[in-house]
């Protein structure tokens, strides 16, 4: 009986191993699995038993070392469901694009001598600035002062009717550019006054030159001859023309001309000028007691005079008619001036129409010819 009892405990199924080799469920996800899912259902003993006992009777050893099957992830909740993350680079589905995951980037921090590197380069960007600024603005100066760097130098044009001005100018190749300006001295009409920039001064290759050409919009007429007549009828006809107007009368001694008789005008006769031009006249105070003639009268009570308008007169002639008025006179350099036959007067200083005291001096410019 005790052998049939030993051999009946030895023919029961071993289900020591089958239990150890059962799936388990991890606590984790034990408690994560929803309330109304089902849990897992056990595998009967019954088969694990017989396939222990199969095992048994071909004296196969059972694998002990095979590990068991993961157990299923639990589904998550409703309204808890989250969408599994792409792997980096693979397309997506639905967009037909790439999938980058996000990086962030930390710049390296610089080292001390990075950092010094930097300032010096700085540096010397800033001092090569000030160099290259301090190199052009000598330029500019030199340039301007002394003429160096430029391409050509304004002759003078001053005098010139407008066409030969722009003919010398353009031969120099420069640009000309004209302004009209009004004046009341006729024989300027249509000469150049001045210039910008003037005469001898450096300016750049093609450059422009800015001329002044003196315009007359007002009548003009000649200016009538006065001389020999007695004062009151030189008065008389300048009141006639009803265009002058008469200005200054001076006493001059003279040895031929009748006391009372005008010995010259300014301007004079033929002269042609604007509308309201003055006209000065000298009067013959008879012989000087001294015996010199052209002296001003000491008679003469006025304290000041205008200067006279002695343009194109002839040289002698002015200073007679300066001399008559009570004021001395000089002779100046001659100048250019192409509106001015040469060996006439072509300008006085101080200038036409100025008011100075008796006995102060005139000096007379005489128009030279260019040849």
């Amino acid at each position: 009986m005790a052998a049939d009892d030993a051999r009946g405990d030895s023919a029961k199924p071993d289900t020591t191993a089958d239990d150890a080799r059962a799936p388990r469920v991890p606590e984790e996800a034990e408690a994560r699995r929803p309330k109304h899912a089902a849990a897992p259902k056990a595998e009967p003993k019954a088969e694990k038993s017989e396939e222990g006992a199969a095992e048994k009777a071909s004296g196969a050893e059972p694998d002990r070392g095979a590990e068991p099957e993961p157990a299923p992830a639990p589904a998550p909740e409703p309204g808890h469901e989250t969408e599994p993350e792409p792997e980096p680079g693979r397309e997506l589905a639905d967009t037909g694009k790439i999938y980058v995951p996000k990086t962030e980037y930390t710049a390296p921090a610089k080292t001390p001598s990075e950092l010094d590197a930097r300032k010096r380069s700085v540096t010397i960007r800033a001092v090569l600035l000030v160099v290259l600024a301090a190199v052009l603005g000598s330029t500019l100066i030199v340039t301007r002062c002394f003429g160096l760097l430029s391409g050509t130098t304004v002759p003078s044009v001053v005098g010139y009717n407008e066409e030969r001005a722009r003919a010398t100018l353009e031969r120099k190749g420069l640009k000309v550019k004209v302004e009209d300006q009004e004046t009341e001295r006729v024989s300027d009409k249509g000469r150049v006054l001045s210039t910008e920039p003037s005469a001898d001064e450096a300016v750049g290759p093609n450059g422009t030159v800015t001329i002044v050409v003196g315009t007359v919009t007002q009548e003009t007429q000649d200016a009538p001859n006065l001389v020999g007549l007695s004062k009151a009828d030189a008065a008389n006809a300048i009141m006639q023309t009803n265009f002058f107007v008469q200005d200054d009368v001076m006493y001059a001694y003279s040895s031929t001309v009748p006391a009372g008789t005008v010995i010259s005008q300014a301007p004079q006769a033929g002269s042609e000028r604007i509308r309201g031009t003055a006209i000065d006249l000298i009067v013959s105070d008879g012989p000087n007691p001294a015996g010199s003639d052209g002296d001003h009268a000491s008679e003469s009570d006025k304290g000041t005079v205008t200067i006279p308008d002695v343009v194109g007169m002839t040289y002698q002639n002015a200073v007679t008619l300066l001399r008559g008025m009570g004021l001395k006179s000089t002779r100046g350099k001659d100048v250019l001036d192409y509106g001015i036959p040469a060996g006439m007067v072509s300008s006085v200083s101080p200038a036409v129409g100025d008011e100075v005291e008796v006995g102060s001096t005139v000096t007379v410019y005489v128009a030279k010819s260019d040849e």
